[in-house]
């Protein structure tokens, strides 16, 4: 009786087992398409964000965006090395191992470089665009970014917890009022 119950709790496992597999490999197959989603998502979100905060019509933002992305690219890059930095020096701390020193020399030549490139950013927008623009965009970019964390922390009715109220810490008064309708965005020198 003990080899009939061993057989039958071996096929459940093992169908089991077979199942978690199956279910592991379609997981890990739709997850470039969720992320490639969220990306689109994520882009167009901040394409309507931005439009609406910096008041562009059709042509001052087919103007804008090549401008946006290229800079952009490069700042991301730029962050994307202070990230790595930081996630080496965690790394080393808890394996308990690691020349902490270059680890830190790394570090700041990153955060160096990617003050850098910030730096530059605002000049190439300056130039672009002029001064008033380019603190209005710096304004919506960081109105933007507190915006997505409050949504990622369940404060401001993210779509993944529907029922969770709306609670926000306080928050500064907009120090950028609306510009008139189709305002220029600035001189190009």
């Amino acid at each position: 009786m003990s080899l009939i119950i061993c057989r039958t709790m071996n096929k459940r496992i093992f169908t089991i087992a077979a199942i978690c597999l199956g279910l592991a490999a379609t997981v890990s197959y739709a997850q470039p398409k969720d992320r490639e989603d969220w990306k689109e998502r994520f882009r167009k979100e901040k394409t309507e964000f931005f439009n609406k905060e910096l008041n562009m019509n059709e042509e001052q933002a087919s103007e804008f965006w090549p401008v946006y992305e290229k800079i952009s690219r490069g700042q991301w890059k730029a962050q994307k090395a202070v990230m790595d930095s930081k996630e080496a020096m965690g790394r080393a701390l808890h394996e308990g191992k690691g020349d902490f020193k270059a680890l830190l020399d790394a570090h700041v030549k990153a955060c160096e470089a990617n003050d850098k490139v910030n730096a530059a950013a605002v000049k190439q927008f300056r130039k672009e665009f002029g001064d008033e623009f380019t603190v209005r965009l710096l304004a919506a970019e960081e109105k933007f970014r507190r915006a997505q964390i409050h949504r990622l922390n369940g404060k401001g009715g993210h779509p993944g917890k529907p029922g969770k109220p709306e609670i926000c810490r306080p928050q500064r008064p907009d120090p950028c009022p609306e510009p008139e309708e189709g305002g220029k965005l600035g001189p190009k020198e």
